[in-house]
C-alpha cells in the first residue's frame, strides 16, 4: 500500500516463502490459489427431543446441503491451478443438553480458488445450493484473499535456469499450497516468483522461524545478476511470526535504496542483516543499504 501511494512499481519480486518440498529448489510457485472464508449461520427453532413436531433442528436441515456442497466440483482448474475446493473447519450446534434440540447451527468453512473461478460465482452457487433445500440461513465472509499469477516469462525462466546451473535440478513450476505474501506485491509487481526452502511438517503450528542470507550470495542474487536485474526493483520478505511483507531494492547507483533492519523477539536490532536467530517482529525501512535476502523454512 505505502508503494502503491508513492506510485513505485516492481518490476520483479522474489518472494522468500516455503516453496520448496523436499530439497531447495524442487519446486518454485509462479501463483497462489485465492481464499475465501465464510461464516454461516443456519436458523431453526429450539425445542425437546421428546417433541421434535415443535422445533426445527438446524443440523438436520443443513445435513443434505452441506452433503451437496463437500461433493461439489467447482471448478476443474486450469493449466497453472489445481481444481477449486471446499472444506468446513468448524461447526458448533447445541447447548450441551443431549435432550435439546439446538436453535442455530454456526459453520466455518472456506474455499482455495484458482484463477478459473471468482468470488462472486462461488458465493452464488453456493446460496442456490442452501436455497433448494430450504436452508433458513445468514451468511457472513470476514476475509478473503485473491489468487495470482505469474505466467512463464523473464522470471520464471530466469530462476529456473540458476536452479538448475546451481543446484543441478530442474525445478517444477506450481500454484499450489495456501497463501502467501506474494498476493499483496502482484498488483504492483510485473512478475512475482516465490522460492524457498521446503515447509516442515508443522504447518500451522507455533513459530516458524526466519534465516537470512549474506547479501551478494545464493540463487536469488545469481538469478538477479543472471537476468540483469541491477537497476530494477526487487522485493524479499520476512516470514515471521505477523508475517510481514518488506521490500528491499537493486539500485543503479542514481537512487537511494532502502536497507532492512530487523528486531529479533529480545528486541535486539541487527544493522548488518546478514543474520537473524528468530522469527522476525519488526522489519523498518531505513534510507539506503543493500538487496536482503530471506528464505522462510
Amino acid at each position: 500500500e505505502a508503494l502503491r501511494a508513492r506510485g513505485e512499481a516492481i518490476d520483479y519480486c522474489i518472494d522468500g516463502e516455503p516453496s520448496s518440498v523436499t530439497t531447495l529448489g524442487d519446486m518454485i510457485k509462479n501463483g497462489r490459489r485465492g481464499t475465501l472464508s465464510g461464516t454461516l449461520v443456519v436458523n431453526g427453532v429450539q425445542g425437546h427431543i421428546a417433541y421434535p413436531h415443535l422445533a426445527d433442528n438446524p443440523i438436520h436441515r443443513i445435513a443434505p446441503a452441506l452433503a451437496e456442497l463437500a461433493a461439489m466440483r467447482w471448478d476443474d482448474g486450469n493449466e497453472y491451478f489445481p481444481p477449486t475446493t471446499w472444506q468446513c473447519s468448524n461447526v458448533h450446534a447445541g447447548t450441551g443438553a443431549t435432550n435439546v434440540i439446538p436453535g442455530t447451527l454456526e459453520l466455518q468453512f472456506n474455499w482455495r480458488y484458482s484463477t478459473a473461478s471468482t468470488r462472486e460465482n462461488l458465493v452464488a452457487r453456493l446460496e442456490q445450493v442452501l436455497h433448494r433445500h430450504g436452508v433458513d440461513y445468514r451468511v457472513d465472509f470476514p476475509s478473503s484473499g485473491v489468487p495470482y499469477l505469474t505466467r512463464r516469462g523473464t522470471l520464471v525462466d530466469v530462476v529456473s535456469d540458476v536452479i538448475r546451473e546451481s543446484l543441478g535440478i530442474t525445478t517444477e513450476l506450481s500454484c499450489t499450497g495456501g497463501t502467501s505474501d506474494g498476493r499483496f506485491l502482484a498488483g504492483i509487481s510485473k512478475e512475482v516468483v516465490e522460492l524457498g526452502r521446503p515447509r516442515q511438517h508443522t504447518v500451522c503450528r507455533h513459530r516458524d522461524a526466519v534465516q537470512t542470507h549474506v547479501p551478494g550470495a545464493g540463487p536469488f542474487h545469481a538469478a538477479k545478476r543472471r537476468a540483469g536485474m541491477q537497476g530494477h526493483t526487487v522485493s524479499g520478505r520476512l516470514d515471521g511470526e505477523h508475517h510481514v511483507p518488506t521490500v528491499a531494492h537493486g539500485g543503479s547507483g542514481e537512487q537511494q535504496v532502502p536497507k532492512i533492519q530487523i528486531r529479533n523477539p529480545r528486541q535486539q536490532t541487527i544493522d548488518d542483516i546478514t543474520v537473524a536467530d528468530g522469527p522476525c517482529t519488526q522489519a523498518d525501512l531505513l534510507n539506503s543499504g543493500e538487496m536482503l535476502e530471506c528464505i522462510g523454512h
